[in-house]
């Protein structure tokens, strides 16, 4: 087989492979231009979710005639100084996206460059990567890019792209990331002629947080915290969510590096670690966070779409976010989410529930206008619409008085003279009363607060425990006969790498001649564990999360299980007096917004909801 140079076209349409995933990946390269150019305004518009028409316009420095000509050619780019691809101070840098959009789509380009002294603009078309002669155009600053049939050089491509619903979301998504890092900077998006987004610019100091609100909407301001840290090696500032607040799945987890978005591995590990004592398994945080380091300490040419990133040194880094956000959630202190509020609201909702005397024998009993519609569920009737109904009296009218006005056992246990109305003004207030001796009733000089009172001192205890292994070395079991565990040498090394960390554990182990390693001290706390099983997590950790946190996990679960176990458990009448203490104790506290497994301890609500709730305002 003969060997032969492959044309340009060919080379483009193989590139636009990688950079030109489908229409959210062109959108992204292209108002990355126009971020590069300068612009402080960027209006894309699209029909069918960019498959037929995305058009970029910008109000940017602009192209004269010769840039505008070089700018579709392969590797031509302004943003490489002297060629230095360890510098790289601009979102693009390869010189690939143009031409490899141009190669598979009908593309036109109009610009202007602003210190241009003719009265008109050049426009330049590119048909499937063959261009057109150059002309003057009507453009008054900026440039203007339409890309239309996208793909339509490619059908194979075009075949794999998905709904236009599912594509239209990839493209927000992809923008509101690129919105986030350039508060600075006016964005709107239009499909199908209906406006989607308009972001204006923010120049105010609080810009990122106007930014990521307006599209993050609802609970945004009440959920999150503001976390800045200055190192020698890079600032990390952003976004960090309250424990309890949390989602199901780590796609709203948003990283930037110098305002590019990135997915990278190594950040999402620290976020875990970070919050591993506050969220429950399956749960994962909501960050926005923004590194700013020099470029030459970050690699962003790893991949044609920049996505992926690699760090000169990644443990640091790592660390460095780490501490950052630890720092965070130390400040966030006993905070809880408002949205368990709003849930406790709705649940208290009359219109959402009927009393739990609907039983099988009394369903029959009662007659219902018709315009009122419930839907029965294990032996419970649950109301679906709000219109008015009238119930006539019946057997089963009778019933819910008996049931309503049956003698039962207090919920509430409270004596009225042991009220201290001069606790009322701390944050969690002053102790009313136990209900079902699990829950404490505490009111505030603004409304009311449920305690979990197992929950609550179960952190408290935690707490304590941690800082006594904190402040204390950590006391170790010395093994009569040392542990001999065979493993391969790659484990053994990556193993040894990471002798002196394990040793601040308590954990100390040795190399034992070819293919094995002793274990000669454990912690105390895991006297008892398998020990081999210990080394095999430990070295999968060290694999999975660049870095040991099993056996730090293990103490910790160790300390959250005696906590458990040690905690005033639910059931237990408790005085006044006690529950106050437990209420000062958890002000004076870290974390204690949520258990050791990451669930509330506390719900709040406020007067003006209370009174909502009986249509007192």
């Amino acid at each position: 087989m003969t060997i032969k140079i492959l044309s340009n076209t060919t080379i483009n349409r193989i590139a636009a492979g990688e950079v030109v995933e489908r229409p959210a990946s062109a959108i992204k390269e292209l108002v990355e231009n126009s971020l590069d150019a300068g612009a402080s305004r960027v209006d894309i518009i699209i029909e069918n979710a960019g498959r037929n028409l995305i058009t970029i316009i910008d109000d940017g420095i602009g192209m004269n005639k010769e840039d505008l000509e070089l700018s579709i050619e392969r590797h031509a780019t302004s943003k490489l100084a002297d060629e230095d691809i360890n510098q790289i101070d601009f979102f693009g840098f390869r010189g690939e996206a143009l031409p490899s959009i141009a190669s598979v789509s009908r593309m036109a380009i109009t610009s202007k460059h602003q210190n241009s002294n003719d009265d008109f603009a050049w426009s330049i078309n590119i048909i499937g990567g063959e261009k057109e002669q150059i002309s003057p155009a009507s453009l008054t600053k900026g440039t203007k890019i339409e890309v239309r049939d996208l793909f339509f050089a490619t059908p194979a491509r075009l075949k794999f792209l998905k709904t236009e619903k599912t594509e239209t979301h990839y493209i927000i998504e992809t923008l509101n990331k690129i919105t986030m890092a350039n508060p600075n900077v006016s964005f709107s998006l239009t499909n199908n002629n209906k406006e989607i987004f308009d972001y204006r610019a923010y120049l105010s100091e609080d810009a990122l947080y106007n930014r990521i609100s307006d599209i993050a909407g609802k609970g945004f301001k009440e959920n999150f915290t503001f976390i800045e840290q200055e190192y020698p090696e890079c600032r990390i500032f952003g976004f960090i969510s309250t424990p309890t607040y949390n989602t199901g799945t780590s796609n709203e987890q948003y990283f930037f590096i110098n305002k590019r978005p990135i997915r990278d591995k190594l950040l999402s590990v620290a976020v875990k670690i970070a919050y591993q004592d506050f969220i429950p398994q399956g749960r994962y945080p909501i960050v926005y966070l923004f590194l700013e380091l020099d470029s030459a300490l970050v690699d962003v040419n790893v991949h044609p779409s920049k996505y992926e990133v690699r760090f000169k040194d990644s443990n640091l880094i790592k660390n460095l976010v780490i501490s950052a956000i630890k720092q965070g959630i130390r400040e966030i202190g006993s905070k809880a989410s408002d949205h368990l509020s709003f849930a406790a609201i709705d649940a208290f909702i009359p219109e959402t529930r009927h009393p739990e005397a609907f039983t099988e024998g009394s369903r029959d009993n009662y007659n219902m206008d018709s315009s009122l519609k419930f839907r029965m569920t294990d032996d419970k009737v649950f109301k679906e619409s709000s219109s008015p109904t009238y119930i006539r009296p019946s057997a089963f009218t009778n019933k819910i008085t008996e049931t309503i006005f049956a003698p039962t056992t207090p919920m509430v246990k409270a004596v009225p003279e042991d009220f201290d109305h001069k606790q009322v003004d701390f944050p969690l207030g002053s102790a009313c009363g136990q209900i079902h001796n699990t829950y404490i009733l505490s009111q505030t000089e603004d409304g009311m607060i449920l305690i979990d009172q197992h929950a609550a001192h179960e952190r408290i205890f935690y707490e304590r425990l941690k800082k006594q292994i904190i402040n204390q070395q950590i006391q170790t079991q010395r093994l009569f006969i040392p542990e001999i565990i065979e493993l391969s040498e790659h484990i053994i090394e990556r193993l040894l790498s990471e002798k002196e960390e394990l040793a601040k554990f308590g954990l100390y182990i040795e190399a034992f001649g070819n293919g094995a390693i002793s274990v000669t001290e454990l912690p105390a706390l895991l006297k008892c564990a398998d020990v081999r099983k210990l080394i095999l997590d430990i070295v999968a950790d060290i694999d999975e999360h660049m870095g040991q946190i099993s056996l730090e996990k293990k103490i910790k679960h160790f300390l959250a299980t005696f906590a458990c176990h040690h905690s005033i458990r639910a059931g237990r009448n408790l005085s006044i007096k006690e529950m106050n203490d437990l209420l000062r104790e958890m002000e004076s506290t870290e974390h204690t917004g949520q258990c050791n497994h990451g669930r509330p301890t506390y719900i709040k609500l406020n007067l003006k909801d209370i009174e909502r709730l009986f249509e007192r305002v």
